[in-house]
């Protein structure tokens, strides 16, 4: 048994380091404890956002039925949650989210390029590594 939950905790970090998040979420819903719950959450919630920064840049909106496929989220009100979460936490953004007809909008700011922040990016991936080394 031991055995099988390091393997589980191995899957998921590949999953990450990969960029794999719908195996993430399908691990997820494999969870060999109910103790791994709140980590995974955690976990689910970082994958979310780190989706939602990708796909404002990538798109200039999507229909609601497309962004619970692509946030991994079950129902339309967790969904809504999300998108309040998120939007509350990006308030500085140059992209502000609404959610209108049907459809989650990306609208920009202003029409110059968003820049890409590589150190945040960087910094992140350092500490996820970091995290994981102190765990295995």
């Amino acid at each position: 048994m031991r055995n099988g939950l390091i393997s589980y905790v191995f899957k998921i970090n590949d999953a990450i380091e990969e960029g794999n998040y719908r195996r993430v979420f399908e691990l997820k819903k494999k969870s060999p404890l109910p103790y791994f719950s709140p980590f995974l959450d955690k976990i689910s919630d970082t994958v979310r956002i780190e989706i939602a920064k990708s796909a404002e840049k990538a798109y200039s909106q999507l229909t609601l039925k497309d962004a619970l496929q692509v946030f991994q989220t079950d129902t339309e009100a967790e969904l809504r949650k999300f998108v309040d979460s998120y939007t509350e936490s990006q308030e500085d953004s140059p992209i502000q989210w609404s959610i209108e007809n049907g459809h989650i909008l990306f609208k920009r700011a202003n029409k110059n390029k968003v820049k890409f922040n590589s150190n945040e990016l960087i910094q992140t991936s350092l500490s996820y590594a970091t995290e994981w080394e102190k765990i295995a």
